[in-house]
């Protein structure tokens, strides 16, 4: 048991190599006056690298972050990596307030490679992300979550990626997000995955979400309180690529269950929806739709998002049609928007004319076995900018 100490619980030196815990507490360390602004945690890695373990372990009770790592800060690495693998672990409760972060914490700079693996572990009260991943510079990644519960967080999971030429994979598998509600609230996107602004024509994000039940029908504002479901965002001029398979989202008070964005691109992001529930909170009057399509918030933006809903042929292959799609009594299930710019959506399977708002929201009320309110009549539909197309192939896929 690690408990107690006004600094770091555990601190890594700079280019250690290798760390394993097993069976530890590390708790209520880091909690001095100063902890914040140098930037304190329970376990905090300066530059690590070769590969880290920890399992079965109990890590709870700071100011800032629990766990906080570090790659290639300050220079290159010339080709050093880190496996950071977390196995049946719980991790969580930081300050509540200001100055409360991460559950865990990775960022990476330069030629940094971190490839980030979660199994089996528990997060709740980590106030800012109960797990972060950001890759910079030119740094590359990976990030696999699987089989675990978050809650009372303001983002359950956090993956960003700048990497100048390089890539970022990600599989966010079978995990049980924001069931609970409570201090700190599910403030946030519970999933939120994002293209930075800084990205070149190079940079590629992709991966899978499926399996994942985001929010609980019987806990209000449990999916999110101020944000969405699951939401992918793409800027700059890279590619973000998704496959979101057979995920259940629930009680998102404010905003929409799921929304893909290009805003500030000129450059790809392809979704493909498969066999997913998607629903608000019904009755908060506040919400938006199950599905949200958005491309163009600046007059420079030429961002193009290919959009399989449906599938080709009208319905999806094997019988995986998305199930629902259901936003608030006074919005629309399914919308689409094109609000600056001369950015393209491409929706694959609809056959009608571009920009044809009749036909579009028409579409749009056929990509789930349900689709409440229906976009036909809605007026949510709002095409400011560029086009809406039909595309007769698949998106790519991660």
């Amino acid at each position: 048991r690690i408990t107690g100490f006004s600094d770091n619980g555990v601190r890594g030196s700079s280019g250690l190599t290798g760390f394993t815990m097993q069976h530890t507490e590390v708790e209520n360390n880091a909690k001095s006056d100063d902890s914040i602004a140098n930037d304190e945690a329970n376990l905090r890695f300066d530059n690590l690298f070769g590969t880290a373990t920890i399992s079965n372990s109990l890590i709870r009770d700071v100011n800032q972050d629990n766990v906080r790592v570090s790659s290639c800060e300050f220079a290159n690495c010339g080709g050093s990596s880190l496996a950071f693998n977390v196995n049946n672990t719980s991790i969580r409760d930081t300050l509540s307030g200001p100055g409360g972060n991460d559950g865990i914490l990775i960022r990476s700079f330069n030629d940094g490679n971190v490839a980030l693996t979660v199994t089996g572990s528990e997060f709740l009260g980590n106030r800012a992300n109960s797990i972060q991943h950001n890759t910079n510079g030119s740094s590359q990644g990976s990030t696999t979550i699987t089989g675990s519960t978050f809650g009372r967080n303001t983002i359950a999971i956090n993956i960003a990626h700048q990497g100048l030429g390089q890539t970022h994979s990600f599989s966010i598998l079978n995990n049980m997000i924001n069931q609970v509600n409570g201090t700190p609230s599910n403030f946030g996107n519970a999933v939120n995955v994002f293209l930075a602004g800084l990205s070149n024509g190079s940079s590629v994000l992709s991966g899978t979400i499926s399996g994942n039940a985001i929010g609980n029908a019987a806990v209000a504002d449990s999916g999110s309180e101020n944000g969405r479901g699951i939401d992918l965002f793409a800027s700059g001029a890279g590619t973000l690529t998704a496959n979101v398979t057979t995920n259940t989202v629930r009680a998102v008070r404010i905003d929409s269950a799921f929304r893909a964005i290009s805003s500030s691109h000129t450059g790809n992001i392809n979704v493909t929806l498969r066999g997913n529930d998607f629903s608000v909170l019904p009755t908060s009057n506040f919400a938006l739709a199950g599905v949200d399509l958005a491309a163009g918030a600046l007059p420079g933006d030429t961002g193009v998002m290919c959009a399989d809903l449906l599938g080709s042929g009208g319905v999806p292959p094997g019988g995986t049609e998305n199930i629902a799609a259901v936003g608030d009594p006074f919005f629309a299930g399914a919308y689409i928007t094109t609000a600056a710019g001369n950015p393209t959506i491409e929706l694959v399977g609809y056959a009608g004319a571009d920009n044809n708002q009749g036909q579009i929201e028409a579409f749009l009320d056929s990509i789930a076995a349900t689709v409440s309110p229906a976009a036909t009549g809605s007026f949510t539909t709002f095409l400011g900018a560029g086009t809406v197309t039909g595309r007769m192939s698949a998106c790519p896929l991660p």
